[in-house]
């Protein structure tokens, strides 16, 4: 598995995603996440077939987080060998209130 650590700090929302379109043949390509918060709890995963993964933490801790990428089939007939490229979303939403959204 990739392990991918991030700062979380005074957030009301956490997500994660690998979506299906970041890939560019999905049906032939599964990841899995496991999201941990900074004691190595872990706190959402999503194992869905395919690419199409989210993981998500209201009011999440502050602290160091981990997210665990497991490529439970990521074998690449372009390349003849298991590896893939994709593309991981993340949004922080802040707990103090703010912005232009109206």
């Amino acid at each position: 598995p990739r392990l991918v650590r991030f700062m979380v700090s005074d957030a009301a929302f956490l997500r994660l995603a690998i979506p299906a379109e970041s890939v560019e043949l999905p049906d032939d390509f599964d990841l899995d996440l496991s999201l941990f918060d900074p004691t190595g709890e872990e706190v959402s995963y999503s194992f869905n077939y395919g690419t199409d993964e989210v993981v998500e933490a209201v009011l999440p801790m502050d602290g160091i987080w981990t997210l665990e990428i497991d490529g439970y089939y990521i074998f690449s007939q372009n390349s003849n060998r298991f590896s893939r490229d994709f593309d991981l979303y993340g949004w922080i939403v802040p707990m103090a209130p703010g912005g232009n959204m109206q």
